[in-house]
């Protein structure tokens, strides 16, 4: 299953390849050719996501499960060698070094990216948590942050250099299923003696009262010059809940996931399934505790997620940096 596709000229020949990652470890790469994309092939990377031991869990074992799930990648050259190396996202944010060829990548272990006081970047942690929370709201969110480097699962990375100071920096997105968590955040590149670290992370939106920023969930981001006007804009991807021929539930997309009680399965689209099945996930979504009102079993039936794409255009301030509007 590949997921976060994107374009980059990964063998620098002048032609845009996509790069998708997978769930189970891999990464494949397309190569882009005259006419389009080649079959594609995976990256040469050290170890072998195929041969992990599943009752393993440890996230720095290379023979663990742990170490490949939620292989979403990004790319940057972090030291300078002109080749790109791959951040991985997951469990954890890191960086996996290109050590084989312009013409040939290849890339090595998969280290854990620090901040200045070389401690694993965290995507949530107490500070980058938002809105006004109450202590047990503060606890729930970060109920699971210690089973985790990066203080969540399902981190999809970005490298950019945001700031415009010649050193990459990084963005992160999550579930972005819970009262708490953060949208997106950011982690300041910073170059030292130590190698490529990053201040501790921020975000970049804050709710009020730990309400959303934006609506749906699974958040990816890109940025872009969207409007060709010479200032890069932020494009984000949310994943929002429709009903009844994939109209827009404002209800179930702006409250969060774990409060309705919503997950990702979509019997809007299971007209082709048995009707068993169906009737499994209605009376799954039925039965489970929520602390917010059910919608009824004949509207869930046509629940649908749908991608949606808001762009926020960015202009520049008065100290000559990027921010949106």
């Amino acid at each position: 299953m590949g997921f976060t596709p994107q374009f980059v000229d990964l063998n620098k020949d002048g032609r845009m390849d996509i790069i998708t990652g997978q769930y189970y470890g891999h990464v494949s790469w397309f190569q882009g050719v005259s006419d389009g994309f080649d079959d594609g092939s995976l990256l040469d990377q050290e170890g072998d996501p195929d041969a992990c031991d599943w009752k393993l869990t440890g996230m720095d074992d290379i023979k663990s499960q742990g170490y490949w799930l939620y292989s979403t990648a990004n790319f940057g050259d972090f030291d300078d060698d002109g080749l790109l190396d791959m951040i991985v996202g997951g469990s954890s944010l890191r960086i996996s070094k290109n050590t084989g060829t312009k013409s040939q990548p290849k890339f090595a272990y998969r280290k854990l990216l620090l901040d200045l006081n070389g401690e694993p970047l965290k995507v949530l942690s107490e500070f980058t948590l938002v809105g006004e929370l109450t202590v047990e709201e503060k606890e729930q969110a970060l109920k699971y942050s210690k089973r985790s480097p990066g203080g969540t699962g399902m981190i999809s990375p970005l490298v950019v250099d945001w700031d415009n100071d010649r050193v990459l920096d990084l963005m992160a997105t999550n579930s972005y299923t819970q009262k708490g968590m953060p949208a997106i955040v950011f982690f300041k590149g910073v170059k030292t003696a130590d190698g490529h670290r990053f201040e501790q992370g921020i975000p970049l939106f804050k709710g009020k009262n730990g309400s959303k920023e934006l609506p749906g969930r699974w958040l990816h981001i890109n940025v872009a010059d969207w409007n060709n006007d010479g200032i890069n804009d932020l494009l984000i991807g949310t994943s929002v809940v429709t009903l009844h021929d994939d109209v827009f539930n404002s209800y179930l997309s702006w409250n969060w996931e774990s409060e309705t009680g919503v997950q990702k399965n979509d019997p809007g689209n299971m007209k082709n399934y048995p009707k068993h099945v169906e009737d499994y996930w209605v009376q799954k979504y039925l039965e489970t505790e929520s602390t917010m009102t059910k919608i009824p079993a004949e509207d869930y039936r046509t629940m649908r997620h749908r991608g949606y794409i808001y762009v926020m255009l960015g202009e520049k301030n008065d100290e000559k940096t990027k921010k949106t509007k």
